[in-house]
């Protein structure tokens, strides 16, 4: 508990008080050591915490005595299916920001529905998203159209590909990505550049 309270003030520490900070805790807790570090991080002034509590059927409640007992922002949601499951964290007040994985929890219509129902709730959305630049760029394109959405979660800047893979290199600038105005989804693949990361000994399909 001492340490990811005191790695996440060195991380505020670092990058200074106007830097947007989210945390993701994996649903590593139970409710009580959840709450605990929930607790011991107001102060630090997190735009979200994720998933203090594992996701399992009937969570929403211990969820909820959580979000009902901190300051800081609960965010969760990425491993459901359709706004229905969505509207029962929202009706008993079981978090502060809702998190769609858009392609898991059901596309862009399901998106915007889920989206709809938050604003009515007067909360915000940040999608979860973790996959192509393809992906992301629908993604983005979605967003686009969400009055309440807040900030799209991206895991992969790891992965070189992903900045390369399209005509558009590099589509993040200063925290940002600009929606695309071709036809479609606004991009085209890079096939030579996407033939470099092929293994060696691999055969494609075309």
């Amino acid at each position: 508990h001492e340490h990811i309270v005191t790695t996440i003030e060195a991380l505020r520490n670092a990058i200074g008080p106007y830097i947007d900070l989210s945390i993701d805790l994996h649903g590593s807790f139970n409710m009580i050591d959840g709450l605990r570090v929930c607790k011991d991080v107001e102060h630090l002034d997190l735009l979200w915490l994720e998933d203090p509590i594992r996701w399992e059927w009937g969570n929403v409640d211990a969820l909820a005595k959580i979000c009902k007992q901190t300051e800081t922002p609960i965010c969760t949601g990425e491993i459901f299916y359709g706004a229905k499951l969505f509207r029962e964290l929202m009706e008993k007040g079981a978090c502060d920001l809702l998190e769609p994985d858009i392609p898991r929890s059901g596309g862009a219509i399901e998106t915007r529905r889920i989206a709809e129902l938050a604003e009515m709730y007067h909360m915000s959305i940040a999608p979860h998203y973790m996959a192509s630049t393809v992906a992301g760029m629908a993604a983005v394109h979605i967003c686009a159209t969400i009055p309440n959405f807040l900030a799209l979660e991206y895991h992969s800047a790891n992965i070189p590909l992903w900045s390369t893979m399209l005509n558009i290199k590099n589509p993040i600038r200063d925290g940002y990505i600009a929606v695309p105005d071709g036809p479609g989804l606004g991009i085209e693949l890079d096939e030579e550049e996407i033939t470099k990361h092929i293994p060696e000994g691999m055969v494609l399909w075309s």
